[in-house]
């Protein structure tokens, strides 16, 4: 009795430090302290809306601006652009993971002719996140500057007319006529730019998996390896119904702010 008591203590011991793996993670879950349960702040998400949706902005307007004027070049320049738009981000992710790749990256390679010492920028955590917001910036620009040069079109150029008979400057015109008679095209770019940024899973979880450090995890990223890794269905739908209240609260904040000038206008 003794033999047999002191053996089912051995395999309990086994079976609460075998590592999880399908439903016994769950039981191990289960077993495990909260205390030693550590869910990781998802700062990343905070700083890629920061950095992403003013960059994606500002590049989108000015390039619109650039190919709006007519030329035999404008039309190649704006199907370039636009083509990073209609590729898939997973492939695009895997394409960047290959150009900045240390042994194999193009990227590294002109580092190295240039007498640079490549380093692993989706290891590090200085350069993981910067590189993941250059990623994003570089798919999604091309669609926002259609976007943005559908709305330059629809201005009147009678209104540019009566600013070059009075006088005006390139930036005065921008600031004085671009931008008001744009604002309503601005507001629909920067609200899906918002949204977007807060929806950011694919370029992270193929690039850098939220690593390292949790340099790059997002609150969709967190979402998935709450939900399928660590089995905490409770804290994944909890933090999807924060995500979804926040980017709500955000873009209406931000469409009333946006589109208070145009009533002004109108």
């Amino acid at each position: 009795m003794k033999l047999k008591f002191a053996t089912e203590i051995e395999s309990e011991k086994d079976m609460t430090t075998v590592e999880p793996s399908g439903t016994n993670s769950v039981i191990n879950a289960r077993n495990t302290p909260k205390k030693s349960r550590m869910i990781p702040t998802p700062n990343a998400g905070r700083t890629g809306t920061a950095f992403t949706v003013p960059v994606q902005i500002g590049l989108a307007l000015v390039t619109a601006v650039a190919v709006k004027r007519k030329g035999w070049l404008s039309g190649f320049f704006k199907s370039v652009y636009f083509i990073p738009a209609i590729c898939s981000m997973t492939i695009v992710s895997i394409l960047w993971s290959f150009l900045v790749n240390p042994d194999i990256g193009m990227f590294c390679y002109w580092a190295k002719l240039l007498g640079f010492n490549p380093i692993n920028v989706l290891s590090s955590p200085t350069w993981a996140m910067p590189t993941v917001i250059l990623v994003s910036v570089w798919k999604n620009f091309g669609f926002n500057m259609v976007i943005l040069l559908a709305g330059l079109n629809g201005i009147d150029e009678s209104y540019y007319e009566a600013a070059n008979i009075d006088g005006a400057t390139g930036f005065q015109k921008f600031r004085g006529i671009t931008i008001p008679m744009l604002m309503p095209t601005l507001s629909f770019t920067v609200v899906n730019c918002i949204i977007g940024s807060f929806q950011v899973f694919d370029q992270v979880y193929i690039m850098t998996k939220g690593g390292p450090l949790f340099k790059t995890q997002t609150l969709v990223q967190l979402i998935y390896s709450m939900a399928f890794d660590s089995f905490n269905m409770g804290y994944a739908s909890t933090i999807a119904v924060a995500l979804f209240i926040i980017t709500f609260i955000i873009s209406v904040f931000t469409f009333k702010h946006m589109t208070k000038g145009e009533e002004d206008l109108g």
